[in-house]
């Protein structure tokens, strides 16, 4: 799991997805989570247009990160 969706927590999860790793977003709110999944899709499809990912690799790495939303409880 990454604790924390921004800028950072996005790029190691997706750095450990490319790497195989299942991975879990995790962040204090949904909005962030959800701008954190987004982050990892934008990183992993300039990637692939740079060549440096297969366009399977980037989609079986973008299905590896999973995200944990929010709860009050």
């Amino acid at each position: 799991a990454v604790l924390g969706a921004g800028t950072m927590g996005a790029g190691i999860a997706q750095l450990l997805a490319v790497n195989s790793t299942p991975v879990v977003l995790k962040d204090v709110n949904d909005d962030l989570v959800a701008v954190g999944i987004n982050k990892v899709e934008t990183l992993t499809r300039e990637a692939a247009a740079k060549g440096v990912l297969g366009q399977s690799e980037a989609e079986s790495a973008v299905r590896a990160v999973t995200c944990l939303l929010y709860t009050s409880d």
